[in-house]
C-alpha cells in the first residue's frame, strides 16, 4: 500500500546517513518540518549532532528525525 511504500522510502533515507559533514534535512526539536543542515558529529547510538543552515545547533538528534535531502 502507498503508506508502506512511503515508510520504506523514508527508512532508506534515514539509513543513508553516515559521516560528519554530510548534508541532511532534520526535524528541529522534533517539529513536523524538515530543515536543511549537516551532520556535525556522529555517535554510535544512532544519534547525531546537527548544524542547521540557519545557524542553529542541536545535539544528539535521533536518526528517525534526520533524512538525506
Amino acid at each position: 500500500d502507498h503508506r508502506d511504500l512511503h515508510l520504506s522510502l523514508r527508512r532508506q533515507r534515514q539509513m543513508c546517513i553516515r559521516d560528519s559533514g554530510e548534508a541532511v534535512v532534520a526535524r528541529y526539536k522534533g517539529r513536523g518540518k524538515f530543515y536543511p543542515g549537516k551532520i556535525a558529529k556522529v555517535y554510535g547510538d544512532e544519534t547525531y549532532d546537527v548544524e542547521y543552515d540557519s545557524g542553529e545547533f542541536e545535539e544528539r538528534v535521533s536518526s528517525d528525525l534526520i533524512e538525506s535531502p
